[in-house]
């Protein structure tokens, strides 16, 4: 997964992950910065997902993101 560059750039991404998982909370993905593995447990708590799950939407939504942002490169 290419997190490396979205983690550099996280307050930008972090809005993005609110918009795409709506029962997130904006102050807490924020917070959530550098910590891949909280990330996905906090919105497997929030959207009722399994962790699998959670890992894979999130692993989805960044792999989206970097295709995203090369592709207006």
């Amino acid at each position: 997964m290419p997190w490396k560059p979205i983690n550099a750039r996280w307050s930008d991404y972090a809005e993005a992950f609110v918009a795409r998982f709506p029962e997130t909370d904006a102050k807490t993905v924020a917070r959530l910065q550098g910590d891949l593995i909280g990330l996905r447990e906090y919105l497997a708590i929030a959207h009722d997902l399994t962790l699998s799950e959670a890992a894979e939407a999130v692993d989805a939504w960044a792999a989206n993101l970097v295709t995203k942002r090369s592709e207006a490169a």
